[in-house]
């Protein structure tokens, strides 16, 4: 329930306007008021969620705001930080990826991709490794978290691991071309695609 949206008041309402919007639909929405049993079973509804959405708010109007407000900082904040450590990526800038990334929650699916790839690049694989696993945690439908967990596995030689998490990428997105190439390499290496995808 939206107290606001039950009001009818806008987000920006004072303490003075909430209790009048409040008396308005109390005095139209009063039990006493209906004309048939019908008429007063739905006013009786719409009465208790018209006194809980007023009890809800008042007092605590300009809190509620401030809460709003802060929340919306803080997603904006996060999206600047990940854009700018995007671009750190792309330019090659590891160290300033992953330092701007370690400022922010770890429990987004994103953040730990980038920085699992900073790390990747950077050849901290422990690293890059608990950061994919952490993403495949936090979303485990999208591909590209196996994809490179299984690019991770193949550079340190851990072979079955890797067609693990290659498999894994290529069951959501056949397509998924870090995972097609990892398991070309892997042919290349002696592996048969045969092999891949036995069960087990």
């Amino acid at each position: 329930m939206n107290p606001y949206e039950v009001l009818g008041i806008d987000y920006n309402i004072s303490e003075e306007q909430l209790r009048e919007a409040f008396i308005v639909l109390a005095k139209k929405f009063h039990p006493d008021t209906a004309c048939s049993d019908e008429d007063r079973k739905e006013k009786e509804q719409r009465f208790k969620e018209i006194a809980l959405a007023y009890n809800l708010l008042k007092g605590n109007l300009g809190r509620n705001l401030d809460k709003d407000e802060k929340e919306n900082k803080k997603r904006n904040d996060v999206n600047v930080i990940k854009k700018k450590a995007h671009v750190f990526i792309n330019n090659g800038d590891y160290n300033s990826a992953i330092d701007i990334l370690k400022s922010i929650d770890e429990d987004d699916y994103e953040v730990n991709m980038l920085m699992g790839l900073a790390l990747f690049k950077k050849k901290r694989y422990h690293g890059a490794v608990r950061h994919f696993k952490k993403a495949i945690e936090l979303n485990p439908w999208k591909s590209e978290a196996y994809a490179y967990l299984g690019e991770t596995y193949l550079t340190v030689k851990l072979k079955k691991s890797a067609i693990h998490y290659f498999k894994e990428a290529l069951k959501i997105d056949p397509n998924d071309t870090v995972a097609s190439k990892g398991i070309e390499k892997l042919n290349r290496d002696g592996f048969s695609i045969k092999s891949l995808f036995k069960k087990g």
